[in-house]
């Protein structure tokens, strides 16, 4: 059973905004944006059902969703990105600066254990992985299984590693499916 007076610390409060070195600004959401969020969201509604799911239980700002929602929006002001950072790290980006912009704020954020996000860009005959551990069995064990399922493996040891792969990834054009800290 799901409880709505869960009391959850996060160590590192929210920031309020930061704009990085693209021009980029990932602002923390509020409440007022309740409506616009889900609407963005419901967009792609299958990639999008853990972060619908805690909106539509706990609102945009609570502690029952161990992080806080930030958005990222272009010149005209609509939304090219929303992301929950905190425990977990779940993105939805139309651009890769919003991309840039909440691996900004998510890289700042000490009670980050796991990164999710999906990228069209790349082959879609093969989606990729990037699996982080600091035990080299369980990466090795991961890679064969996931190998085994068609997917292109990207493996790396640390957050630091992870960051700097998926920035190389990114550079290229090739994004990572899936990123998981496990």
């Amino acid at each position: 059973m799901y409880q709505r007076n869960l009391k959850v610390r996060i160590s590192a409060p929210p920031f309020r905004s930061k704009t990085i070195g693209n021009g980029s600004q990932a602002m923390l959401l509020t409440n007022k944006s309740k409506t616009e969020v889900p609407n963005f969201l419901a967009e792609r509604p299958l990639h999008t059902v853990a972060m619908t799911g805690f909106i539509r239980d706990n609102e945009l700002v609570s502690p029952a969703n161990r992080g806080a929602f930030y958005g990222v929006r272009n010149d005209e002001g609509k939304l090219e990105g929303v992301a929950l950072i905190g425990h977990a790290t779940l993105m939805e980006t139309r651009t890769q600066r919003a991309v840039h912009a909440f691996a900004e704020v998510a890289q700042k954020c000490s009670a980050t254990h796991m990164i999710l996000g999906e990228s069209n860009e790349q082959d879609e005959c093969q989606p990729s992985v990037l699996v982080v551990d600091d035990e080299a069995a369980v990466r090795e064990l991961l890679c064969d299984i996931l190998e085994r399922e068609g997917f292109r493996v990207y493996l790396a040891e640390g957050g630091r590693e992870a960051l700097e792969l998926f920035e190389l990834a990114s550079s290229m054009g090739s994004l990572p499916t899936l990123a998981c800290l496990v």
